[in-house]
């Protein structure tokens, strides 16, 4: 997410994400070689709170799929 290489955000600033770009960061980073499930919560955790309550997108307070929730 932050090098703006990942789907449809190169180089936007975070706060102009969309759920799409965010669900897939995460599947992205679910996948990841080394990244335990506890690093994909807190993850979720912390771009749920940034995005939601920082930043005011209301879609970011609803749940976001992760590799635990597509299970």
């Amino acid at each position: 997410m932050g090098n703006g290489t990942h789907g449809d955000h190169p180089g936007r600033p975070l706060h102009l994400a969309t759920r799409k770009y965010v669900e897939g960061f995460l599947s992205t980073l679910a996948s990841s070689p080394g990244i335990a499930a506890w690093q994909v919560e807190q993850a979720t955790d912390a771009l749920t709170i940034l995005l939601g309550s920082v930043f005011g997108q209301e879609w970011a307070l609803n749940p976001l799929e992760t590799e635990k929730n597509l299970k």
